[in-house]
């Protein structure tokens, strides 16, 4: 037999969810998904409503690797995380009758970029990074402006081939 919830059990469950914040300040070990934190992978960008974030100018070849790379992201997760410094988008009702609340691409992301810096450290930003420097002025940490603007590119596997036959 099922269990039944009471609608105030469902509605303290929708306010946790989104009172539920992604915050880790800049330059902390990483220590997001399954990943046990080490000292050489750092945190950036990682921001929530209710904690202050630098916010100044950076460079436009920062802004253009920066667009480049949340095109590839990585550490995928099911669901989406929601820009909580823009307005809430209203709740619409589907073609199904269903009643969903569309926010815009650009507010939401679920994966994340990693970057190479200098002395062996990755950087590791949500996709949504992006969304934080272009609409909110974020100013990342200058050492991951310039492991960005010294990124060469996508990392590719050489190909590799099967078993020689001799």
């Amino acid at each position: 037999m099922g269990r039944s919830v009471s609608p105030a059990t469902v509605a303290a469950s929708c306010s946790l969810l989104h009172s539920w914040h992604m915050f880790f300040p800049d330059l902390t070990p990483y220590e997001y998904g399954y990943e046990l934190p080490r000292s050489n992978v750092l945190n950036v960008g990682w921001l929530a409503r209710g904690h202050t974030f630098p916010v100044g100018p950076v460079p436009e070849a920062f802004v253009n690797e920066l667009r480049r790379l949340v095109k590839s992201p990585e550490n995928l997760y099911r669901g989406y995380h929601t820009c909580e410094f823009c307005p809430e988008p209203p709740i619409v009702i589907d073609s199904e009758g269903r009643r969903v609340i569309p926010p815009p691409g650009e507010t939401m992301g679920n994966g994340e970029i990693r970057v190479a810096g200098s002395r062996g450290i990755v950087y590791v930003a949500p996709v949504l990074v992006l969304h934080y420097v272009e609409k909110h002025s974020y100013q990342p940490p200058i050492e991951f402006v310039r492991a960005v603007m010294a990124n060469d590119g996508p990392k590719r596997r050489k190909p590799t081939r099967g078993p020689q036959r001799r």
